[in-house]
């Protein structure tokens, strides 16, 4: 906001005398008292951009309603400590380049100071000083009186014209080189009009305190990073950067990232924001992979490590017949639509490469070829589909939410019912363990569920949240989603269980595994050599209970 000091006129002061005679007889001389001049109202300076000098200022006041006898107004600004020293006398027979004439003849008395502009006693206007603000009005000859108007406080000039600073600039650890190519940071800009750059530098959270704006503006460029305006959201990964000192980057030290917003004008002053405390460690961490317009159905990968997400459907409804299929760093395309699939939900590839397609909202199972043509699968017994899980010989396992139980179906079609009822409970993920066992995860409740050969059911294990999502198996271990909890756990064939990612809050932070945050995650799948496990979730702004979705990456090694 811009800074202003409001001035009164305090005094008049004569500067001549007038003589008469009448007829043309003279007279004895007799004294007339002149008339008195008016000073101008409501007088304002305004402090309305950062130079740190006189360009800084500008003068708003309202001219007396009657002007007759003035020649004109002066401005000066005085030093604070010899303000009580000004005379009228002074102000009217100062030197030109010590005031700011204002002419007379308008209410509206405006005018803006100049570079270079000096104060009365000859000297630069600058910052650190006290001023005070003097006008007079200068009458226009003899037979007027001139009078003048001085500040009521003490006037410093600050920095107070800013540029938009980074709002809530975030720094994370996403990758396990233990350098700065480990870090990114993120922030948003609600109005970039006024900007040229930012500078985004990194500090050891222990001396963050010492840098403020005339310390940004020193540092060297290759101590920054250097970004462009271009939108609303930023986000850049540090590499090979050093710290504002000049000293590597280094895993276990306590860093802030310090934004500064460098203005286009340089009558503006920077802004400075500063990240929360990050620190590089060796862990899993996680990434985003792409933002998609679907609900959040299930995902699985090709054999040439693409993505195929299905959109549910808006919930409860739940009535989407689109799989997206996503090149991780390029985003999601249209993949297969329509063609008789309703509240498409978990999916799985046989060894052929097609891919089978859960309907939920129809009870029936697709046949997608990779060219995207579908087709219904004439399988019995399919009631509310949701996971899908194919073994080595493309003999598939359906968990069935419809009606609470579990369909095995062979390579012929031909389908057989192996479990139902009992602790199942809307069966939603499926998966085969090492043992060759059905594994079950419930939507209902957080109970994972192991299904014998003979259809015997049992606790495997029981996740927090009270609503499980999708499940896989991968080298003796499974990974579950918990998704009230918005968290994924990891659980060994003993059923001990560990968390992987999700602090536990709702949110669609990246970083560490256990400091990201989550959003009712899922559906996930590895990539093809393990070392990426790929998840679906709402976006945390969503309104709703699924859609959009986020596609996102746990790295683990």
């Amino acid at each position: 906001m811009n800074k202003s000091t409001t001035f009164r006129m305090l005094f008049i002061l004569p500067t001549a005398w007038v003589l008469s005679y009448c007829g043309s007889n003279p007279q004895s001389p007799k004294e007339l008292e002149p008339t008195t001049v008016a000073a101008p109202t409501d007088l304002t300076l305004l402090d309305q951009s950062d130079w740190g000098d006189g360009r800084d200022l500008a003068i708003e006041a309202t001219a007396p309603s009657d002007d007759s006898g003035i020649e004109e107004y002066r401005f000066f600004v005085v030093k604070a400590e010899v303000g009580n020293e000004f005379q009228v006398e002074t102000g009217a027979s100062a030197g030109p380049s010590l005031f700011k004439t204002l002419p007379t003849g308008s209410v509206d008395l405006s005018t803006q100071l100049a570079e270079g502009s000096v104060d009365s006693d000859g000297d630069p206007i600058g910052e650190g000083q006290a001023y005070i603000a003097v006008v007079v009005s200068v009458a226009s000859n003899d037979s007027f009186v001139s009078a003048f108007a001085l500040s009521t406080g003490n006037f410093v000039l600050d920095d107070n014209i800013f540029v938009p600073s980074a709002v809530a600039p975030d720094l994370i650890d996403i990758g396990n080189s233990q350098s700065s190519a480990d870090l990114v940071v993120s922030f948003s800009v609600p109005d970039e009009s006024d900007l040229s750059e930012y500078r985004v530098m990194l500090v050891p959270s222990d001396s963050s305190s010492v840098v403020d704006r005339a310390f940004a503006e020193g540092v060297s460029p290759d101590r920054y990073s250097s970004l462009r305006p271009f939108g609303a959201e930023q986000s850049h990964r540090f590499d090979g950067q050093v710290d504002v000192f000049g000293s590597p980057i280094s895993a276990g030290v306590n860093y802030r990232a310090i934004v500064a917003s460098v203005p286009s004008d340089r009558s503006m002053s920077w802004a400075l924001s500063a990240s929360a405390i990050a620190k590089i460690v060796d862990a899993p961490f996680v990434i985003p992979v792409a933002h998609l317009p679907a609900s959040t159905g299930g995902i699985d990968v090709d054999h040439s490590g693409l993505i195929y997400v299905a959109d549910i459907g808006l919930a409860p409804a739940r009535q989407g017949n689109t799989i997206y299929r996503v090149t991780p760093g390029q985003g999601p395309a249209v993949f297969a639509q329509g063609q008789g699939m309703l509240g498409v939900s978990g999916n799985a590839f046989l060894t052929n490469g097609n891919l089978v397609q859960a309907n939920l909202s129809n009870s029936t199972l697709s046949l997608i070829t990779p060219d995207g043509t579908a087709s219904t699968l004439n399988v019995t017994g399919v009631a509310g589909p949701v996971g899908v899980i194919a073994d080595g010989s493309d003999t598939l396992y359906i968990a069935n939410c419809g009606n609470n139980s579990i369909l095995k179906v062979n390579p012929d079609l031909a389908s057989t019912q192996v479990a139902a009822g009992g602790l199942l409970s809307c069966p939603n993920g499926i998966a085969i363990g090492g043992d060759g066992n059905v594994y079950v995860s419930n939507f209902n409740n957080g109970l994972v569920l192991r299904i014998e050969r003979d259809g015997t059911i049992s606790q495997f294990a029981n996740l927090p949240g009270g609503n499980n999502g999708h499940l896989i198996h991968r080298d003796g271990i499974f990974y579950v989603v918990a998704r009230s909890a918005h968290q994924i756990y990891s659980v060994t064939s003993a059923g001990e269980v560990s968390l992987l990612a999700g602090s536990g809050l709702r949110g669609n932070r990246n970083g560490t595994a256990e400091q990201a945050t989550l959003s009712l995650p899922n559906d996930l799948v590895f990539n093809g050599n393990g070392d990426t496990l790929y998840f679906n979730e709402v976006d945390g702004a969503s309104g709703t209970a699924n859609q959009p979705s986020n596609l996102r990456a746990i790295v683990l090694d």
